[in-house]
């Protein structure tokens, strides 16, 4: 590892290695989920240890170094947040939405904002999962187009968009290309592709088509199975020239979703986290090479710069 690593500029620290690059040819960090550093108007069956991904705030993580953000946004009481939902089967009750609200958007356009004036980094925000919450909950419907009007009424209030056309492959931008002028860019990708970008469009918000990222979690507990499927993943859409997330992330069944609700001992999401987590830079080392890496770590329980640092470790590789 690295010492004396600076993860709230790592980026701009390192240009002159990465600037020239293509984002297709750099490798990122990600969260999972990551508005969900609290939980907050949940239902009955969410509590922190099955709804809660993240520690620290979006703040937090783009310090550590986080540059890619899973935001998933929600309607509630009539505002706009993220949410951790799944819809489960409870015994005598049928199915349900169960979850919780996480941060609201309004707080993350502020600290996102507080961050890029002070840092010239690459921000990219990835919506998807929109839920509006204040409908019954056997089965939240997605945003209608006024309802992602005013979702992006609020992102607008980002500082620092990176305005080119929509119909631009961010892929195949350099690093320098967003921040080589000694300024911040923020991306905000929108997932669901009936989506109306109406005026926001070439204004800082783009389709998925325009940064087609390969997101296929592996839907394990497991950490043996977890790691297996994303490097075989790995290994496939590399060698096809596909932009790759390494999706880092354990997932609890059923069961263990329950377990959480009557156990105080049940293992966290968080603390499954932390366990996949310090593995990654060894599995990386074992697993990596100039051909077959991924583009974004992606991760939960964002608590220290390891991330970040496993990331320039593999950008150095790429370049020996």
């Amino acid at each position: 590892m690295m010492t004396a690593f600076n993860s709230a500029d790592w980026m701009q620290d390192n240009l002159a290695l990465l600037g020239n690059r293509k984002l297709i040819d750099i490798c990122i960090t990600g969260s999972h989920d990551s508005g969900m550093s609290v939980v907050q108007h949940g239902t009955a069956g969410s509590n922190a240890c099955n709804t809660q991904t993240q520690s620290n705030d979006i703040a937090g993580q783009l310090d550590l170094g986080a540059r890619y953000f899973d935001i998933r946004p929600v309607i509630g009481s009539g505002d706009y947040y993220t949410g951790h939902y799944t819809k489960i089967s409870i015994p005598l009750l049928g199915d349900s939405m169960q979850g919780s609200r996480g941060q609201s958007i309004k707080s993350i356009v502020d600290q996102v904002n507080e961050f890029t004036d002070a840092h010239a980094e690459l921000v990219i925000l990835n919506l998807s999962h929109d839920m509006d919450t204040d409908a019954g909950n056997s089965n939240y419907p997605s945003f209608n187009q006024k309802q992602w009007n005013g979702l992006f009424a609020l992102l607008s209030e980002l500082n620092h968009l990176y305005m080119v056309s929509s119909s631009t492959n961010l892929c195949q931008q350099t690093l320098n290309d967003f921040i080589g002028k000694g300024s911040a860019s923020v991306v905000v990708i929108v997932e669901p592709g009936s989506v109306d970008l109406g005026q926001n469009q070439d204004k800082g918000f783009f389709p998925y088509s325009s940064f087609d990222v390969y997101n296929s979690y592996a839907d394990t507990s497991s950490f043996p199975d977890m790691a297996k499927d994303q490097f075989a993943k790995m290994d496939k859409e590399r060698a096809q020239g596909n932009y790759f997330l390494l999706s880092w992330t354990l997932t609890q069944g059923t069961s263990e979703v329950i377990s959480c609700v009557f156990s105080s001992s049940a293992e966290s999401i968080r603390d499954a986290a932390t366990k996949a987590n310090n593995q990654l830079q060894a599995q990386i080392e074992s697993h990596v090479s100039p051909t077959a890496y991924p583009n974004i770590l992606y991760t939960d329980n964002i608590i220290t710069n390891q991330s970040a640092q496993t990331a320039m470790w593999i950008n150095q590789k790429l370049s020996a």
